[in-house]
């Protein structure tokens, strides 16, 4: 079942989703400053073709104070916009049935992009 409804994710959103995130993190990844983040875009770009069988989950009981700090900067430069795409996309993905397993998908990863340091998928 998991398999089908990825199918459909990938061909409607996923691939897109996962697409742009991958290009976003490897630009990222190009500056020393923004290593770190690139390569937590990068895992959710990879996350994000197959998200149905996946959770977001804390990496370690207590994050860092490096890893704080990552985060908070992450949700003042892109993180809030990342998360509204997602939001809004779910919002537009609840009018019909067949939408509405994609959108909760897409209400999974609002916390992750809003802050991924110290958090994977599992």
């Amino acid at each position: 079942m998991f398999a089908t409804r990825n199918l459909l994710w990938l061909a409607l959103w996923g691939l897109k989703t996962g697409l742009g995130y991958v290009f976003g993190g490897a630009l990222l990844c190009a500056t020393v400053v923004g290593f770190p983040y690139g390569v937590e875009v990068m895992k959710a770009g990879v996350a994000s073709l197959t998200p149905f069988d996946r959770d977001v989950v804390e990496l370690r009981a207590t994050k860092s104070n490096v890893e704080n700090i990552l985060n908070v900067v992450w949700l003042v430069v892109i993180g809030w916009a990342i998360a509204a795409v997602h939001a809004l996309s779910a919002l537009l993905l609840t009018i019909t049935v067949v939408g509405r397993p994609l959108a909760r998908e897409h209400w999974k990863l609002v916390p992750f992009a809003l802050a991924p340091v110290g958090r994977g998928l599992s």
